[in-house]
């Protein structure tokens, strides 16, 4: 595993939280384990091996990344930690229970916002989508209202997705993952498909988010920047069938700052061993 030392960047000091803690935010986050891990997925061959003897975990509270190379699998292994894909091999463990289907207390949030917010419901509506039934309405609207101010679309609430932006789309999706109070929040590329500014924007909103919430993360994406300036760990996937190359530690203090922390000579040594460990592997086919 890699181990990354800290430098002296004059960011570290200005950007320390309020009790200068570094590390993952306090909460009430659930622990997640994947214990020797295979996934096999159907192919045009056959059976195809994804994943194999993937062990890792994750601490409660703790926000930690996932990359590798394309078609590495990581989308594959973020499905299974949320009990969409069943593993062929070991096992994941939330919160001390066996996974078998999505767990309670789980928020997944996907790339592809425009296709699982509902166009014909207001941005209120797909906000509540997750809640209806479960609660009360006044007690629905109080959790809309708490949440789209999270994500700063209190104002949007009555407007439809369709006539927002493709970063505020996001920000919907987010709010209604958000909605469910969930103790883990999966997040599969949230921010690929945004343009550079929003995508800023966005990890920040994500930032202030974690903070407040307590929830573990688990962030999938294929930009290196994002990761390190993100997480409290980067996992690093690699292999045909992937397996875990590496836990790479971000040993950044928070707040983080788009200007500041990525000038940071600590960022910048992460970023390196992040990039070194994706590219030290064997060539692999596939997409």
């Amino acid at each position: 595993m890699t181990t990354v030392s800290v430098g002296n960047g004059s960011a570290s000091g200005e950007l320390a939280g309020k009790d200068g803690a570094e590390g993952s935010a306090p909460g009430s986050g659930l622990a997640v384990q994947a214990v020797s891990l295979a996934v096999d997925l159907p192919s045009k061959e056959g059976k195809r091996s994804v994943l194999r003897d993937v062990t890792f975990s994750v601490e409660p509270g703790e926000f930690v990344g996932i990359v590798g190379p394309s078609g590495s699998g990581k989308t594959t292994l973020l499905r299974a930690l949320g009990g969409l894909v069943r593993p062929s091999a070991g096992k994941v463990v939330i919160g001390g229970l066996e996974v078998s289907a999505p767990p309670d207390g789980t928020g997944i949030v996907f790339q592809n916002y425009s296709s699982v917010l509902l166009p014909w419901r207001t941005v209120g509506r797909n906000v509540s989508l997750g809640l209806e039934g479960k609660l009360p309405r006044p007690e629905i609207a109080a959790v809309v209202d708490e949440v789209l101010t999270m994500v700063g679309l209190l104002d949007y609430k009555d407007e439809y997705p369709w006539r927002l932006s493709g970063g505020m789309q996001q920000r919907v999706q987010i709010a209604r993952a958000l909605s469910l109070k969930p103790q883990l929040l999966l997040m599969d590329e949230p921010f690929g498909s945004l343009d550079a500014m929003t995508r800023e924007e966005l990890q920040d909103s994500l930032q202030t988010i974690y903070s407040n919430l307590g929830s573990t993360i688990i962030f999938v994406t294929h930009d290196i920047d994002e990761v390190v300036y993100l997480c409290d760990r980067v996992l690093v996937l690699d292999g045909t069938p992937a397996s875990v190359a590496d836990m790479i530690p971000v040993p950044l203090p928070r707040p983080r700052d788009q200007i500041y922390t990525k000038a940071d000579a600590t960022y910048q040594d992460v970023r390196r061993a992040v990039r070194v460990a994706i590219h030290s592997g064997p060539a692999r086919t596939g997409g």
